[in-house]
């Protein structure tokens, strides 16, 4: 009788998880102000210990006149709304370019568009790390070209982004702006299977 001795053999398998916590899509109404200012206020998904990557992705009929930018922050008096003062970070089209300005104001930075098209995105990607700070940060145009704004991370690391719990969309400019902004919290981490 032959007697078949069962082997034991380890596989390690290295996956990458990416599973989205949460998605938020932010759209505007018909301008209320002369200049054509409206503004959106929306919760963002929540925040958990495993998240660690937040997507923005930013669609506008970009013209010289127009201005249409996300601001990401904390809505600390729980009105649902999210004015200068609870704003971390706002990033997205001003005058004919790309941008980021921090929290203070004090710190802008720019960036040259590419080509002259005039619907344009903008996808930003902040992965944290363990200890919840900004570790990388990648900004492309809808080519998948780097969009260049020198000072982004300086700003990110001060802004606290796994504090964020709100987003605005505010656009100005009498030009069609056709913006919407989609965000996207996702979990992110490297997944060891033993088998």
């Amino acid at each position: 009788m032959r007697r078949w001795v069962p082997t034991l053999s380890a596989i390690l398998v290295l996956t990458v998880l990416r599973c989205v916590a949460g998605t938020v899509t932010v759209t505007n109404g018909p301008p209320l102000h002369a200049d054509g200012e409206v503004s959106t206020h929306t919760r963002l998904p929540s925040w958990s210990g495993q998240t660690r990557v937040l997507r923005l992705e930013l669609a506008l009929a970009a013209t010289p006149s127009n201005n249409v930018e996300v601001a990401f922050g904390s809505d600390a008096d729980g009105d649902g709304r999210l004015p200068a003062e609870e704003t971390a970070v706002t990033v997205g089209w001003l005058n004919g370019r790309w941008f980021a300005r921090s929290e203070d104001l004090r710190t802008l930075c720019t960036a040259e568009p590419t080509g002259g098209a005039t619907n344009r995105i903008l996808s930003l990607s902040i992965r944290l790390g363990p200890d919840a700070t900004p570790q990388i940060t990648v900004c492309t145009d809808a080519n998948g070209a780097s969009i260049i704004l020198d000072g982004l991370d300086g700003i990110l690391a001060a802004a606290r982004p796994a504090e964020w719990n709100t987003v605005r969309l505010t656009t100005r400019g009498q030009d069609d702006r056709g913006e919407t902004a989609t965000i996207a919290l996702l979990v992110d981490g490297t997944l060891l299977l033993l088998r």
